[in-house]
Parts: C-alpha cells; sequence; structure tokens
C-alpha cells in the first residue's frame, strides 16, 4: 500500500482517492441530537467529491465495517470529536443496506486508518478529502 498525501494516482477503472492533508485545521462539529448516526454508502463509479464529514465518515464506515479493530477506532474518533455517542446504522429486515465500494478501488479505505485515529480524524474532520471517479472519460 502506497500512502499518498495531497495528491492521488488512478490505475483502475474505478479510481478512488483519499486525499489527506497534512492541515491540522479541524472543522467544528456540533451535534444535534443525543447521538450520531452514520449510514454504510454506495461508492461505485460516479464522480464525487466528498468532503463533509459524514460523507467521508460514511466511506470509512463502509470500508471497514467488517474490521472491528477498524470499527472501534473511527466510533472513538467521531464520538470523542462530535461528543456524543456514534451508532453506524444497519437496518436489518429483508435486505440490509451494508454499502459497497467498488471492488477495483477497495483497498484505498486503508489510507484512512494507516496511521490510527491521527489518519481517521484528519481523513474525516480535516480538509482532507475523498475522489471517487472512473478512467473511463
Amino acid at each position: 500500500m502506497n500512502i499518498r498525501r495531497e495528491v492521488f494516482e488512478t490505475n483502475s477503472s474505478s479510481s478512488h482517492s483519499v486525499v489527506l492533508r497534512g492541515d491540522t485545521d479541524f472543522a467544528p462539529v456540533t451535534a444535534t441530537g443525543d447521538e450520531v448516526v452514520i449510514e454504510p454508502g454506495e461508492f461505485g463509479w460516479g464522480y464525487e467529491r466528498l468532503e463533509y464529514w459524514k460523507d467521508k465518515a460514511s466511506y470509512a464506515y463502509t470500508y471497514a465495517a467488517s474490521n472491528p479493530a477498524q470499527m472501534e477506532v473511527l466510533r472513538k474518533v467521531i464520538a470523542d470529536f462530535v461528543g456524543v455517542p456514534v451508532r453506524f446504522n444497519v437496518w436489518r429486515g429483508e435486505w440490509a443496506p451494508t454499502g459497497y465500494i467498488d471492488h477495483q478501488s477497495a483497498d484505498e479505505g486503508a489510507v484512512i486508518f494507516a496511521d490510527g485515529e491521527a489518519s481517521v480524524k484528519q481523513c474525516i474532520f480535516g480538509p482532507s478529502y475523498i475522489i471517487i471517479d472512473n478512467d473511463n472519460h
């Protein structure tokens, strides 16, 4: 795994890039309830630039959902920063929207967790961003 800071590179038909900026200027977040709910997302080929903290948290959750250690780091970082408990929403019924990250870009999420709590905080609450794109233009 290569960690690139403030750059991105593409080499597959889906080309997600996690861009961690080195700034320590974290935007304040105010909770509007007793807990923060993070939803899984669907991150495929369509162009998106994820900058809002909950969108980046959704990407991190979708990536880490099957890794209890990463989920605990994600929960702790968000709860500590926002000041309320975190609930990761998975609806259980006839279908369960667990979200997905396109298989060709699924490893990009590792960058978010590369330096533990520090990189998770930088990704979600810093001026970092995630690009969802493809090279079929």
